[in-house]
């Protein structure tokens, strides 16, 4: 449209310049034809020139307005082809826009519906996670309430635990020692095979009274058992003191073992006859009894130790001689009240024992003496026959109803 307008305005001007090159031409003429008649012609010819020029005048304007008219009338038509064309332009566009919107509006809705649907999904997803939490939480509720009831009656009802009573127990301080374990008496037999007509059998280790007949020799001889005990046969080398032509047996006697141990001097005080001692050993669970029966009359300078030999019962003959045996001394010893270790509670320098009474926790002080195999010694706070918690103190408190589901001494 701009080029149109300006190829229009070049037009005008270039007839515009035409039409005033002729004027200009008209008006010198005009002056030289005055110039020639300078008489009486002048008014005539200024006359006519005055209607020549007042003619181009008029043919100038009506030229300029024709001009003007066509140019009009070309910008005109060029205007409204170009306003056609940016009609027809914009309607295109505009359709297209239409299409393109109705288009996007079409992806969005599928979008917005896929996205709608699976968020629906999610929710009912969601919905269905929130009913089972909710019925999981609510399942719960009633668990912990269940359980809550549960605890409050536990709690209400008596706990069932271990009592003693309180009985007297035997205390005492004790020396430890070891020694190994002698036959209380020993004889041994040495038979030379040649001479040996009939014998007992050996290798069974038979118990044999006294007086009996332990084997019969050649020369109208015997070997008589001298004392009670058991007899067995003592294995050698071959080739050693002639063992492969002798019997070389013992007799021992083993219902009662000795041994002999050292104690250190400082105990001189206390060691005398007669002290029980307790006897263990790695083979048996079980203790044996046994005593002092004698002390010797001087202390060894080289390891500053008494020599003392303790008597073991043995009826059982569960130990034989040659045994290591663990020994306790026991001296200083006393009947006391006692209670189990378990049942003592200590709190800072205080001890106390749970004491039950008609069913009911007292918490009572009381004062100890000596430890001995698992026993406590009571010397003050509680009375013979009192019934005392055994095990389990961490479990009540003092005033707590308890009710008692074993007895145990």
């Amino acid at each position: 449209l701009d080029s149109t307008n300006t190829a229009i305005a070049n037009q005008q001007r270039e007839l515009f310049k035409a039409d005033s090159t002729k004027i200009a031409q008209a008006k010198i003429i005009a002056d030289q034809v005055a110039k020639r008649k300078l008489d009486s012609t002048n008014t005539a010819i200024a006359n006519q020139q005055r209607e020549l020029f007042k003619a181009d005048s008029t043919r100038i304007a009506q030229a300029k307005i024709v001009a003007g008219q066509i140019a009009k009338r070309k910008l005109d038509s060029t205007n409204t082809a170009i306003a056609n064309q940016l009609r027809e332009l914009f309607k295109a566009d505009s359709t297209r826009i239409a299409q393109a919107k109705i288009v996007a509006d079409q992806i969005a809705k599928r979008k917005l519906d896929s996205t709608n649907t699976a968020i629906a999904n999610q929710q009912k997803e969601l919905f269905k996670a929130d009913s089972i939490a909710d019925s999981v939480i609510a399942e719960q509720k009633a668990q912990f309430k269940a359980d809550s009831t549960k605890i409050a009656q536990a709690k209400k009802a008596p706990v069932g635990v271990i009592a003693t009573k309180v009985s007297y127990f035997s205390f005492y301080d004790q020396i430890d020692t070891f020694g190994t374990a002698i036959a209380n008496q020993s004889f041994s037999i040495r038979i030379k095979k040649d001479n040996l007509i009939s014998s007992i059998d050996f290798d069974k280790y038979p118990f044999v009274k006294k007086g009996t007949e332990i084997a019969k020799l050649t020369n109208e001889q015997s070997i008589i058992a001298p004392f009670a005990g058991r007899v067995g046969k003592r294995e050698i080398t071959p080739g050693i003191l002639g063992g492969e032509n002798s019997i070389i047996a013992n007799l021992d006697d083993i219902k009662v073992l000795k041994v002999d141990v050292k104690l250190p001097e400082n105990y001189v005080s206390v060691i005398k006859q007669g002290l029980k001692v307790l006897v263990k050993t790695d083979a048996y669970k079980e203790n044996f009894e046994g005593t002092i029966i004698s002390v010797s009359s001087r202390v060894d300078p080289t390891t500053r130790s008494i020599l003392v030999q303790a008597k073991i019962n043995n009826l059982d003959e569960k130990l034989i001689p040659g045994m290591l045996l663990n020994l306790k001394v026991v001296f200083s010893e006393k009947r006391s009240l006692s209670v189990p270790e378990e049942a003592l509670l200590i709190q800072g320098k205080e001890k106390f024992i749970y004491k039950i009474v008609n069913n009911v926790i007292q918490k009572t002080k009381v004062e100890i003496g000596r430890r001995n195999e698992g026993k406590i010694e009571i010397l003050s706070g509680l009375e013979e026959n009192e019934i005392v918690l055994a095990e389990g103190t961490n479990k009540v408190r003092p005033k707590r109803k308890v009710k008692i589901s074993q007895t145990i001494k």
